[in-house]
């Protein structure tokens, strides 16, 4: 049985889908995040307790959408957000994909891109920021479109990942995967700037 996990303050106006809001929430328990991103918002967040439970959120920060904040704040915890109604949203487990459907040669070459894209620029070098990011990959494996859900904390940084991303050629896109927004993270891996490019 779903539960109300967190509800809108009284009086507010959920948020229409194509509305940009205002967001701070640090990296912190889901539950406690799911609760800030509903105050903001003005949507009801339905869920199980157990389902979040020692589940961490990423950080959401900067003007978006509350559909790509709650991608953000929910990327790499194994859960999902599905809007079910103009005010309500219920978060679930994610169901794990398909074997049909993932493709281990499309997903090396997709990390291997970006990796080559971001190591081109020390600035843009993995290791120091955390960031969620939105491409389209075209059929021919180039990015046709790069959004940053969130910042770097820099702002000349942002706009290098924009330009590396760019640049990312990946060879063998899927017909599944292409022209349709893909969410990845990037995370600070080993301390030091090139420890992710084999530096």
């Amino acid at each position: 049985m779903l539960l109300i996990g967190a509800t809108i303050p009284s009086g507010a106006e959920p948020a229409g889908l194509d509305v940009q809001l205002a967001f701070d929430i640090p990296a912190q328990d889901i539950d406690l995040a799911l609760k800030a991103y509903a105050t903001i918002t003005g949507l009801q967040i339905l869920y199980e307790p157990a389902v979040t439970m020692g589940r961490r959120s990423m950080p959401v920060n900067g003007a978006m959408t509350p559909e790509a904040a709650l991608s953000v704040l929910l990327a790499g915890s194994g859960l999902v957000g599905r809007r079910t109604d103009v005010d309500a949203v219920v978060v679930v487990a994610g169901a794990p994909p398909s074997v049909d459907v993932v493709d281990a040669v499309f997903l090396g070459a997709l990390q291997a891109g970006i990796l080559r894209g971001l190591c081109r620029d020390e600035r843009t070098r993995p290791g120091a920021y955390r960031v969620a990011v939105q491409v389209w990959l075209t059929r021919n494996g180039t990015i046709r479109r790069t959004t940053l859900l969130g910042s770097t904390g820099e702002a000349r940084r942002d706009a290098a990942l924009l330009r590396a991303l760019d640049t990312v050629v990946v060879g063998h896109v899927p017909a599944y995967a292409a022209e349709r927004p893909l969410t990845m993270t990037i995370n600070p891996g080993m301390p030091g700037s090139g420890a992710a490019c084999g530096q």
